[in-house]
């Protein structure tokens, strides 16, 4: 038998050094290669963001646009029940998420910070929500 040193299997490497078992193969250091075998360097993480910032965006710009219905929209009981508070409620909604649209777009691009993208993501769904029940509250006591 063959000595250690003498064993081929011994001086295979891994194609990639961070990847050392085959789990790895979608680790975090890999996800760059594929676009540098190609021979261009593609920033998939930056276009993924900016993508996303610029569909949050354009959802924002047609929320106030959007009719009282089941399917699209902020569907809460008292939005759905009240033509007033789905409207107003929608015209806000849609202010908050262009705003919020073009926040993670410039992340995108200026990489501040990760929090900032959940942060921005909290508000546009608290925001909204917090403020059709603050409206409802309001026509309830009118109503009084």
């Amino acid at each position: 038998m063959q000595n250690d040193r003498d064993c081929p299997c011994l001086h295979i490497r891994p194609a990639y050094p961070e990847q050392t078992t085959p789990y790895k193969g979608f680790n975090i250091p890999l996800r760059g290669y594929t676009s540098l075998a190609m021979g261009v360097f593609i920033p998939i993480v930056l276009i993924a963001e900016a993508l996303a910032g610029v569909v949050v965006l354009v959802c924002g710009n047609y929320l106030p646009k959007c009719k009282r219905n089941y399917t699209i929209g902020i569907k809460l009981p008292w939005t759905l029940d009240n033509e007033d508070n789905w409207n107003k409620t929608h015209r806000f909604a849609g202010f908050v998420w262009v705003i919020g649209g073009i926040v993670i777009t410039l992340d995108a691009f200026l990489s501040i910070s990760l929090f900032i993208i959940l942060d921005v993501i909290v508000l546009l769904i608290i925001l909204p929500v917090v403020y059709s029940y603050l409206l409802y509250q309001k026509q309830m006591k009118d109503m009084k």
